[in-house]
């Protein structure tokens, strides 16, 4: 499920049918369980079961590698996340950091429990469940969560949807040719979120390690974009105003260009 834009850098909670609702956090808030915490969260949420088991949690991987190719081609991190006593804590802190409602994992619902505390008519302390994560939406759930962390989740494919055997055997086919070319890609100190914050306060000529912490994560990555389209921008018009645009190639609606399909 692909966002919009406005909801993107829209500061509002966004409701998702059937479980609750995401806050956009704001900086302030990543900097009360850190930014390493944060973005450990996030890889949390984007990572294959394959490198959880592999690499993150190498007790696993014995395990993992006598899985066959089907059940392979069906495992999905929501298995692994409520596999265990201690990941379905993680897991439940994790969703309970980006929901607006408190979140748990259930064991007799096999599922992790979206709710709001309440008070009953007696004034008793209780609880209004809104939903539910399961197997069946937890993808849709972490990529929503992602995007609103300005990370691109266009390749994530749940396998629990792929409905026939041709499907399956396509997926199954699709993965063996990713994981024979896969490239491990190189961390990039550039665009870790504090260099980014560090950046934007140093270019924007109103933001600054003030007011910073009250943009959400979103606005902020959208902001850098729009600092970056800028400078471009700036550049090209300068060198029309000096050497002219005999061509007619410079765009001088750069500046307003929807960054989201250009970055």
């Amino acid at each position: 499920m692909k966002l919009d834009y406005y909801d993107l850098i829209s500061p509002a909670p966004f409701a998702i049918q059937g479980v609750g609702s995401i806050r956009p956090l704001t900086l302030r808030d990543v900097s009360k369980v850190t930014g390493r915490v944060y973005s450990t969260y996030l890889a949390l949420l984007n990572i294959s079961p394959e490198k959880y088991c592999t690499e993150v949690n190498e007790s696993l991987k014995p395990w993992y590698e006598h899985l066959n190719e089907e059940q392979l081609s069906c495992l999905t991190m929501y298995d692994i996340a409520a596999s265990s006593t201690a990941l379905q804590q993680s897991f439940s802190a994790i969703f309970d950091f980006f929901f607006e409602e408190r979140v748990l994992y259930d064991t007799s619902k096999d599922a992790f429990v979206v709710f709001r505390p309440v008070k009953d008519e007696e004034g008793r302390d209780s609880i209004h469940i809104t939903g539910t994560i399961h197997k069946g939406n937890y993808l849709e759930v972490c990529d929503i969560i992602l995007q609103f962390g300005h990370i691109d989740t266009k390749d994530t494919v749940d396998p629990a949807r792929v409905k026939n055997k041709k499907g399956l055997a396509r997926y199954q086919e699709m993965q063996k040719h990713k994981k024979k070319n896969r490239i491990r890609p190189k961390a990039n100190a550039d665009l870790e979120l504090a260099n980014i914050i560090s950046a934007v306060c140093a270019m924007h000529s109103s933001i600054n390690y003030t007011n910073v912490w009250d943009m959400t994560v979103y606005q902020l990555w959208d902001t850098f974009a729009r600092l970056r389209n800028n400078e471009i921008y700036a550049s090209g018009r300068t060198s029309v105003s000096v050497w002219g645009d005999k061509e007619n190639k410079f765009d001088y609606n750069l500046w307003f260009k929807n960054i989201t399909t250009t970055n």
